[in-house]
């Protein structure tokens, strides 16, 4: 008989964690219904940017350690807003938003969103191990990002749109 139905402690020294392009997440709730929540432990390294986008789920970041910063967009402004341990950013569902680390230590922080962000998560991420720092993206790992997030309906910023609001990219060659 399976307990996949049973409350049960989630050991972290046990979670495979993934890199998504830059932070590292490892999933410490498993439900897979669209409706099920989906609980992420995500480290992001000094420097790492997440882009300027936008998807219909809702994220909800609580910070555990060091400091992070959320863009909250708004019509034609844009405000960059730090948070770090006990602190929460919340985006709501459709809000253009990015998250950056510009400090000198990881931000680590947990992720409250719904189980189909979590796939998608799942199906961009590659493996890699817990407090490792992953290699920049190649352009493959690129583009199968950019393929699955038109498969689920996301919206991605181009390279002037994220110049816009302060987060200055390159593409891997």
């Amino acid at each position: 008989m399976s307990d996949n139905n049973a409350a049960r402690l989630v050991d972290l020294r046990t979670v495979q964690a993934i890199d998504v392009i830059g932070p590292s997440i490892q999933f410490l709730s498993t439900e897979e219904r669209d409706n099920d929540p989906c609980i992420i432990r995500a480290v992001l390294p000094p420097g790492v940017v997440i882009p300027l986008h936008s998807h219909v789920e809702p994220e909800t970041f609580i910070g555990i350690s060091g400091r992070a910063e959320g863009l909250k967009v708004s019509g034609a402004t844009f405000e960059w807003i730090s948070f770090g341990p006990g602190e929460v950013f919340h985006i709501p569902g459709s809000a253009k938003h990015a998250i950056r680390n510009q400090s000198k230590e990881p931000a680590e922080v947990m992720l409250a969103t719904s189980a189909s962000l979590g796939r998608f998560f799942r199906e961009v991420g590659t493996p890699v191990a817990p407090g490792r720092r992953p290699a920049p993206p190649s352009a493959a790992v690129v583009q199968r990002f950019m393929e699955a997030s038109v498969r689920y309906g996301h919206w991605n910023a181009t390279l002037e749109e994220n110049a816009e609001v302060g987060i200055f990219l390159t593409l891997p060659s």
